[in-house]
């Protein structure tokens, strides 16, 4: 596996942990050119909207979004409301995650294409 890779699960794995999910050992499949779809929007439980992860304060509250942007010492913010008044916060990705999916996009991953 490539380190690239290796930080990339690092990575999503410290924002699972947050999440209260079970770490990964691997990223899943995925589609390239799909931001909810692609292997690290599956390995973040979807939570995921191109190079941010995009949370609804309805599924999470604002203290994991502190935890997650604060293990990737990322910014994160508040960006208005939703359907029926929800609030909604996103974290800015790492590089390192904005990276992978730009070459994932490429084709450099076809091990994690569906």
């Amino acid at each position: 596996m490539a380190s690239n890779t290796k930080l990339a699960i690092e990575l999503v794995n410290k924002a699972r942990t947050a999440l209260h999910l079970e770490p990964i050992l691997d990223l899943p499949k995925g589609k390239k050119s799909k931001a909810n779809s692609c292997p690290i929007a599956r390995g973040l439980n979807n939570c995921f909207d191109v190079y941010t992860v995009k949370l609804w304060s309805t599924q999470i509250d604002k203290e994991i979004i502190k935890s997650i942007a604060t293990s990737w010492k990322q910014p994160y913010y508040f960006y208005g409301y939703g359907h029926k008044h929800i609030g909604r916060y996103k974290i800015i990705c790492p590089q390192e995650l904005i990276d992978w999916i730009k070459d994932f996009d490429d084709g450099e991953y076809p091990e994690y294409e569906e």
